[in-house]
């Protein structure tokens, strides 16, 4: 006789297959047919685990839910650098488009490509993080299905509930860098959908619904903003109303990867007289720098920069050549929608 071992667990009411790796084990092959609980390990709760999500005929994509899922956060640049949640091989984002913290609650929809037919979903728990521990419930979905979603969508509501709330990753706690993605938001009968930004009403905190920017109200849109279908980006505020009767009713998010500009003096710091001379033109002429020898014996010295005197025009801050304001702290954004029938 031959006895199979199948751990099967109660995850919201429906019972399903569970996986997680072994002691010693990096990946672990999920079969994409069956809903299955993606959950760390019960003896290694800090390990690494990659979950391969293999694509069976007739399945075309797959819905990811959260019902416990809290990493530690990311860093105030938006880098996930102790935890991470890493996802590739689907073409609804980037490869290797990847969240952290506490993404309880959220959920995603990832779908096959034509060319790869294994999903990678892969949790990463640091053990310096306070957190360890956490629940995925994966549904496959046949392509005849009528819960099969466009395939651009990352999130998806059904707008048979006319409202609903759509929050970042990790709201309120840090915004993250490097995502782009689109919420999608169906509706058949809907005649325009309304964006407002959360109140406490919506069970979230009273801290700022909308924080994904630190650029001025005048400045242009072009490095984190979120754009309704319709609606110009946005991203220094979010608006009291925004309507759009345009259809499909999406949400476009980008959050880019520069929260922290290069320095306008070039890579590294200036630390003996001749990288201190490269330094003026490395910034472009923005600077005059200068080596100036310690009076106190052993020390060597220190590069000290000014600004070009031809840029100092009366009325002009010259500051605005430096580059871009380092944008961190932001704690992402919570919208809630209406559909208009």
């Amino acid at each position: 006789l031959i006895f199979i071992m199948v751990a099967i667990v109660m995850v919201q009411g429906q019972w399903m297959d569970q996986k997680f790796c072994a002691s010693g084990q990096t990946k672990v092959t999920v079969d994409g047919f069956v809903r299955t609980s993606l959950t760390s390990s019960p003896t290694n709760t800090w390990s690494t685990c990659t979950f391969l999500i293999k694509k069976n005929p007739g399945i075309c994509q797959l819905r990811l839910d959260f019902p416990s899922f809290r990493t530690s956060s990311a860093n105030s640049a938006g880098d996930c650098d102790v935890d991470k949640l890493t996802i590739r091989n689907s073409v609804t984002v980037d490869d290797g488009f990847s969240t952290c913290g506490d993404v309880t609650g959220q959920h995603m929809y990832l779908t096959f490509g034509e060319t790869c037919d294994t999903i990678e979903i892969t949790p990463k728990l640091s053990p310096t993080s306070p957190f360890g521990a956490y629940s995925i419930s994966m549904t496959p979905i046949p392509c005849s299905s009528p819960d099969l979603v466009p395939s651009h969508c990352l999130q998806n509501y059904n707008a048979s509930y006319t409202t609903g709330v759509v929050r970042s990753f990790d709201y309120p706690n840090q915004q993250q860098n490097s995502q782009k993605y689109t919420v999608c938001v169906q509706s058949e009968d809907g005649k325009e959908i309304i964006w407002k930004p959360c109140t406490s009403e919506d069970g979230y905190p009273s801290g700022s619904p909308f924080s994904i920017s630190s650029k001025h109200p005048e400045e242009s849109c072009d490095t984190d903003w979120i754009g309704v279908n319709g609606d110009l980006p946005r991203c220094s505020n979010f608006p009291g109303r925004v309507t759009s009767t345009w259809k499909p009713f999406l949400l476009n998010v980008n959050l880019d990867d520069l929260e922290i500009p290069p320095s306008p003096l070039g890579d590294g710091w200036a630390t003996d007289p001749a990288s201190c001379v490269r330094a003026g033109p490395n910034s472009g002429g923005l600077f005059i720098c200068e080596w100036f020898v310690e009076s106190s014996p052993g020390a060597e010295g220190s590069c000290q920069c000014e600004v070009n005197p031809i840029l100092l025009v009366p009325g002009f801050d010259p500051t605005v050549l430096f580059g871009p304001r380092p944008d961190i702290g932001n704690t992402g954004f919570c919208l809630r929608y209406d559909v208009q029938i």
